[in-house]
């Protein structure tokens, strides 16, 4: 699993904040 700071951006990128 990567770090917070990467799951975060990772999240994001996952779904968009757009959504």
């Amino acid at each position: 699993m990567p770090k917070p700071s990467n799951m975060t951006k990772a999240t994001a990128c996952t779904q968009p904040l757009d959504a």
